[in-house]
C-alpha cells in the first residue's frame, strides 16, 4: 500500500464508538505528550480557543508568519478534503513521507500509553500530537494550534509554556454536553487554559456574559488581557482584526515584524465551486450560531437550494430554525457508519425545518440528494452544502457524478 493509504489506515484505528471525554481524554494526551518529550513545546504557540472562528484566526496568523519567513506548524480541526490539514508545515501540507515518519515516532509511544491506561488516546490529540512532532523535526519557530470543543478539558491544553499566546475568538453555546449548558460555564472551560500563560486576546464578543467571564479568569490567573471590544462586521472582519492584535504580540515576542495577511481561503468554509455550471458553496456550519453567521456572510448570493446534514448532538430545533431563514428548500441527508460521530436523521432534520416554516425533503443517500438538487436546479443557480464538514467533500463528488 501506499504511504497515503497506510497513514490513513493507521489514523483512522483512533475513530472509535465511544471515545474517552473529558478529564480522560486530557490524561491520555498528557501521557502521550511526555512518553514524546514534550514535542508542544518545542517552541513558543498560539493556542487558539473559542467557538467559532479558531480556523479563520490560525489560517490567517499562519500566512502572516510564514510571510516573515518563520518556520510553523499548524494544528487545525476539522479536515475536509485531506487528513493532513490537520497538521500544516508552513501552511502547506506536509509529505507522506514526512508523515510517516512522525507516525513512527507516536506508535513506540503509544505502546507505553496503551500499557499504563488501557486505552489509546482520541484521534484529536493523536492528530495534535502528529501537528508538533512534524513541528519539532521541522525545527519549527512557532506552533500555531487550534483547540477542539474546548479548552480546559481539550487535549490541546497540554501545552503548558508560559509564553503561549492565548486567543479566544467568539465564544457560544456549543457541545453543551461536555462544556456546560450556559455561555458563562462555556466561557470558563474555555478561558481556564490561560492559567500559567502571561498573555491572552479576547476577539470580539456577543455576549457580555462570556467577556465578563474571561476578564474574571484573567484577573485571578495574572493574565494580561487585551480585550477587542464591539467590532462592525462579519465574523470574517472579526477574525481579521483579531488576527493583527494577534500578529501584534508575536511580532514583540519573536523579534521581527510580521507581514499582513494575504487572503486566505479555507477549505470547507465559504469554499466555493463550479459543479454542473451551478454555484456550489461547502461550509461546514454546524450549529445555530454557525449557521446563523453564514446566512449573513452569503447575503450577496442567496442560494437556490440547500443540502444539510448536522451531527446528533447538536441542536436540532435550532439548526433546523436557521436553514429555514435562507429561504430555500432543503433538502436533508444523514452521515455516519459504524464508528465516529453520528448524524441527526435526515427526517428528524427535515421535520425541524418545516416546523419552523421551512420548506424540506428527506434524501436517502448522497447520491439521492444529489442528484435531487441538480434535478431542481438549473446552470447559474447556487447550492449550499452546510451543517456539517462531514459531508463536504462527499456531497461535491456526489454532485460531480449527479452533474455529468
Amino acid at each position: 500500500m501506499s504511504a497515503s493509504t497506510d497513514s490513513t489506515e493507521w489514523l483512522n484505528r483512533f475513530v472509535v464508538v465511544d471515545p474517552p471525554r473529558g478529564e480522560q481524554a486530557v490524561r491520555l494526551s498528557q501521557a502521550l505528550v511526555d512518553e514524546l518529550g514534550s514535542p508542544q513545546h518545542h517552541a513558543p504557540a498560539v493556542h487558539i480557543v473559542g467557538t467559532a472562528g479558531k480556523g479563520s484566526v490560525a489560517a490567517r496568523l499562519t500566512g502572516r508568519l510564514v510571510g516573515a519567513d518563520l518556520r510553523v506548524a499548524t494544528h487545525q480541526s476539522p479536515h475536509v478534503q485531506d487528513v493532513r490539514e490537520r497538521f500544516l508545515l508552513d501552511g502547506e501540507l506536509p509529505s507522506w513521507d514526512e508523515v510517516t515518519a512522525a507516525i513512527d515516532e507516536i506508535d513506540a509511544a503509544l505502546v507505553s500509553v496503551r500499557r499504563a491506561h488501557g486505552i489509546a488516546p482520541t484521534f484529536f490529540a493523536v492528530t495534535a500530537a502528529l501537528s508538533w512532532v512534524l513541528g519539532r523535526r521541522h525545527d519549527a519557530d512557532v506552533f500555531v494550534t487550534e483547540a477542539g470543543i474546548g479548552g480546559r478539558l481539550d487535549a490541546t491544553s497540554v501545552l503548558r509554556r508560559s509564553d503561549t499566546l492565548t486567543v479566544m475568538t467568539h465564544i457560544g453555546l456549543d457541545h453543551t454536553e461536555v462544556l456546560g449548558s450556559t455561555v458563562g460555564e462555556i466561557a470558563r472551560e474555555k478561558a481556564a487554559v490561560m492559567q500559567g500563560r502571561r498573555h491572552a486576546i479576547l476577539g470580539p464578543q456577543s455576549s457580555s456574559v462570556a467577556s465578563d467571564v474571561v476578564q474574571e479568569m484573567a484577573a485571578a490567573h495574572r493574565v494580561e488581557l487585551q480585550v477587542i471590544g464591539d467590532v462592525p462586521g462579519d465574523w470574517q472582519v472579526h477574525a481579521d482584526v483579531v488576527t493583527d492584535v494577534a500578529a501584534e504580540h508575536l511580532a514583540e515576542l519573536l523579534g521581527r515584524p510580521l507581514p499582513p495577511a494575504e487572503p486566505v481561503a479555507l477549505p470547507g468554509r465559504m469554499e466555493r465551486r463550479v459543479i454542473g455550471g451551478r454555484t456550489v458553496v461547502l461550509d461546514g456550519a454546524h450549529s445555530p450560531m454557525k449557521l446563523a453567521a453564514l446566512a449573513g456572510s452569503i447575503d450577496d448570493q442567496r442560494p437556490t437550494l440547500v443540502i444539510a446534514a448536522i451531527n446528533a448532538n447538536k441542536d436540532l430545533d435550532g439548526c433546523g430554525a436557521e436553514l429555514g431563514r435562507f429561504g430555500a428548500p432543503v433538502i436533508t441527508v444523514e452521515f455516519g457508519g459504524q464508528v465516529g460521530p453520528r448524524s441527526q436523521s435526515a427526517a428528524a432534520l427535515a421535520g425541524a425545518v418545516r416546523r419552523f416554516g421551512g420548506r424540506a425533503d428527506e434524501a436517502t443517500s448522497f447520491d439521492a440528494a444529489a442528484a435531487q438538487a441538480i434535478a431542481e436546479t438549473a446552470p447559474g443557480d447556487t447550492i449550499l452544502v452546510t451543517g456539517s464538514f462531514l459531508i463536504l467533500s462527499k456531497l461535491a463528488e456526489a454532485l460531480a457524478r449527479a452533474s455529468s
